[in-house]
């Protein structure tokens, strides 16, 4: 009987220990600036691919607002230059007939 309550005790101690390892993991993961880096520039990539590539600024600027990031967030988060200088564009052109200007915030 004895072994069955450590058992049980053990088996607690590890749900607990898993539950905060867990905890700690999210945390990490939100407090990790890096990550967050990681992701802009990735969709700074793909911002000013579209834009270079494609001559699109008005769906670049529609991907961006339809997911609240702004340009100002978005040049940031240490782009490589060649996309921080297609992205800076954004700021500079006017927004197209029936769009609101939206890149500031």
């Amino acid at each position: 009987m004895r072994r069955d309550l450590l058992i049980k005790q053990i088996n607690r101690t590890v749900d607990q220990m898993q539950s905060l390892s867990a905890e700690i993991i999210a945390d990490d993961i939100i407090n990790n600036e890096a990550l967050h880096d990681d992701f802009y520039q990735g969709v700074a990539l793909a911002i000013a691919y579209l834009i270079k590539a494609h001559d699109q600024p008005t769906m670049a600027m529609d991907i961006l607002k339809a997911n609240g990031i702004s340009v100002n967030k978005l040049l940031s988060h240490g782009l490589d230059e060649y996309d921080a200088k297609e992205i800076r564009k954004l700021k500079q052109s006017p927004p197209a007939e029936g769009k609101e200007e939206y890149h500031e915030s």
